[in-house]
């Protein structure tokens, strides 16, 4: 997947910018947009935001695979973490989220063939995963 992009930020008139992104790929316009984002500061003292008025940036992901292994056989994470966690996945533009979920320690996973794994298996009765909760992360990081 072609994850290339370049931005291009220029002073039209005074206090008026004109982006400029070029990319093939939805994945390399996400990657300009973040970085524009990051090229933005506050300025505390005109409560203002200032950037660059003048930058040309060609970048592309050295690596193909970027990503994050989360591991909640040895630590429970609420679901409303992970997601905030593959939301914020993007600002550092990693592309693959590993979800390490269950293992020796310890197996949180309800399972209709397995019923008993969860029951003995994780940490405490509160801290496991569902069906549900597991299709709700996978749907909410294919988006």
């Amino acid at each position: 997947m072609n994850e290339e992009y370049s931005i291009e930020i220029k002073e039209e008139a005074e206090n008026i910018l004109e982006v400029e992104i070029i990319a093939e790929t939805y994945f390399g316009a996400r990657h300009a947009l973040e970085t524009m984002f990051q090229l933005a500061q506050f300025d505390q003292f005109t409560s203002n935001f200032i950037i660059s008025s003048d930058v040309r940036i060609t970048d592309k992901p050295f690596y193909p695979h970027r990503g994050v292994m989360l591991d909640t056989a040895r630590n429970f994470i609420p679901v409303h973490n992970i997601k905030t966690m593959i939301d914020s996945m993007s600002y550092s533009k990693l592309n693959v989220f590993h979800w390490h979920m269950t293992d020796s320690q310890s197996f949180p996973l309800k399972m209709d063939s397995l019923p008993g794994f969860a029951e003995f298996g994780a940490y405490s009765p509160e801290e496991t995963y569902n069906q549900w909760d597991v299709e709700d992360i996978v749907q909410h990081a294919a988006k």
